[in-house]
């Protein structure tokens, strides 16, 4: 087995280009708000900042669109899941269609990618699933009960129960306490 220009690393594939990154938020950070009210600029910003993703080869990030918008990350996904945010004052209801639009789009990308091995690391994408889109890791318990006719009877039950229990009665003495040793 060869070693790649990054040693022992489990994954065959070669970190971003970080310059790549950092030209590309120099230009996300150059680049006029926009009304999110109006949901043509709004679909032209989201248009907008995935050519500037796939010029720089990067992947769509959540947090990277809500700049684009003027949005913080948190605002989107407090709104996304139906909390109060000054979204709702900045959203008109043609934009805010947009938006759940554009992030439902997201989603299926990410799913995409889930199921088609795009992470190096499939955790990334747990992560991503769980921090942009509200999936959770959940457990369940399932309690199963008998039907009584099938268990034992109440006499059966109580015999056991005696069969445990001392067969005279106990008494417990109190024993006197020594003094405190010094």
């Amino acid at each position: 087995m060869t070693q790649g220009r990054y040693g022992n690393s489990p994954n065959t594939q070669t970190p971003a280009n970080n310059s790549e990154t950092i030209s590309m938020i120099r230009e996300l950070i150059r680049w006029p708000t926009i009304d999110p009210s109006d949901p043509e600029q709004l679909m032209q910003r989201f248009e907008d900042y995935c050519d500037l993703c796939e010029r720089h080869d990067s992947k769509i990030l959540v947090s990277g669109m809500c700049q684009s918008f003027g949005m913080t990350r948190n605002d989107v996904m407090d709104w996304a899941k139906g909390k109060r945010t000054r979204l709702d004052k900045m959203l008109s209801t043609e934009s805010a269609a947009v938006l759940k639009n554009i992030l439902q789009s997201l989603e299926v990308s990410w799913e995409s990618a889930m199921q088609n091995n795009g992470y190096r690391n499939p955790v990334t994408g747990i992560f991503l699933g769980k921090n942009n889109f509200g999936y959770r890791d959940e457990s369940q318990t399932v309690i199963k009960h008998e039907d009584a006719a099938q268990g034992p009877t109440k006499a059966e039950l109580e015999a056991k129960y005696m069969a445990a229990l001392p067969a005279e009665d106990v008494t417990i003495e109190k024993v006197e306490e020594l003094p405190p040793s010094d």
